[in-house]
């Protein structure tokens, strides 16, 4: 074993890096994100490295003292990822928190075609964004691949590196591609009704294997269509009115182009949960 030289990009299986508690040795890469790489370590434990040295780069420092501020917030909540602790090794931030065997939303809609495990899945989903919004947290960074569905069929949502918290002082917001708000298009308002539109889109995905702006996004207008929800198909259209009427409303409603006209997230969970599948 030896210790990571905070130079290479990439931590190798079997080197090493340290907090003031654990040793972390790498045991797998498990993938790369936009400015982050994860492992696995020490056969339970998954830890993301942030890329850019913390010290060369002032926003980073910032941008870690906000992530510990939000954890410490979060760590008490059921559905989303509790961390095990931050810490700087080599002037990079690491985060790590015990590893769950699961899989993405992005992964399952891939891999289970049946719609009928995914309507009876559809309850699940809310819960995480209800609760961190109930926290006065937003996500901001919503999208199929940060809601892992557990062996227990739980769902837990992660990646909190650009959410908004304003009893925290927390503002961070940022968003990936195909999955923006109105708002995130504008640079303006975005808040809980933003990660409702997003949130709606996901649903739609899950449930029909179609990104809702398919259409748009192919002829490079994804803006054009979420600013005036432009060639949007409603849900039940698809479904062929086989969807409870109060879902479809509901699904369609969270990607109103005006969020004054998209419902809350408790809204959203009662609509969900009340449902009866015969």
């Amino acid at each position: 074993m030896t210790f990571w030289n905070g130079v290479d990009s990439k931590i190798r299986n079997f080197q090493a890096v340290k907090s003031n508690n654990r040793l972390y040795i790498i045991e797998k890469f498990l993938g790369v994100g936009s400015f982050n790489n994860s492992y696995l370590v020490n056969g339970n434990i998954f830890l993301k490295q942030y890329t850019y040295p913390l010290k060369h780069h002032k926003k980073y420092l910032f941008f870690a003292e906000n992530l510990k501020k939000v954890y410490s917030k979060i760590n008490n909540l059921k559905h989303t990822e509790n961390i095990i602790e931050t810490f700087e090794f080599k002037e990079h931030f690491f985060i790590s928190r015990k590893y769950e065997k699961a899989v993405s939303l992005k992964k399952y809609i891939l891999q289970n075609p049946k719609i009928t495990d995914r309507l009876e899945l559809l309850s699940k989903l809310t819960e995480p964004l209800r609760e961190i919004h109930n926290e006065g947290i937003v996500h901001t960074d919503l999208k199929p691949a940060q809601f892992l569905l557990l062996e227990n069929r739980d769902v837990m949502l992660i990646d909190f590196d650009h959410c908004i918290d304003k009893s925290l002082g927390v503002y961070n917001p940022g968003s990936s591609a195909y999955w923006y708000s109105p708002e995130h298009i504008k640079n303006e308002n975005i808040s809980f009704h933003s990660d409702v539109f997003t949130f709606g889109m996901i649903v739609y995905n899950f449930l029909t294997n179609i990104h809702p702006f398919y259409e748009m996004i192919k002829r490079g207008k994804y803006n054009e269509a979420i600013l005036n929800k432009k060639e949007y198909i409603p849900i039940n259209v698809i479904y062929k009115n086989n969807l409870p009427a109060d879902l479809a409303q509901c699904i369609d409603a969270m990607m109103e182009p005006d969020y004054n006209n998209r419902p809350e997230m408790i809204e959203i969970e009662n609509v969900v949960k009340g449902l009866i599948w015969e």
